[in-house]
């Protein structure tokens, strides 16, 4: 049946002392190939993650602010989405004034 899930109710997943926060809606696993994520990355502030898994692939829509991903020696200005493959490391980057928010989907085809 449906899953409801609050995010009051999750406890975030924190990383450059504290600037970096996830919540994580849906975690991947045998049932689930994919992982939804709700971030947040403060103003002036980066957070770089290393690989995933083999063939690993993320997706992340920007919901307010504006947001660089840094990957595979390009930078990707966003105020929109971007697909990217993960398995090699990336930065997410917050050069603004205000905080930026998404949602993250890391995808792992099997």
């Amino acid at each position: 049946g449906p899953t409801l899930v609050r995010r009051e109710e999750l406890s975030p997943q924190t990383e450059g002392n504290g600037h970096y926060r996830v919540y994580c809606y849906f975690q991947g696993g045998p049932e689930r190939s994919f992982e939804l994520f709700y971030m947040e990355l403060d103003p002036h502030t980066a957070n770089t993650s290393p690989g995933h898994l083999a063939q690993a692939q993320e997706y992340i829509t920007v919901l307010e602010g504006e947001l660089t991903v840094e990957t595979g020696g390009k930078s990707y200005r966003l105020g929109d989405a971007l697909g990217f493959d993960s398995t090699a490391d990336h930065t997410y980057r917050n050069a603004g004034d205000e905080r930026v928010t998404g949602l993250v989907i890391n995808y792992y085809p099997g």
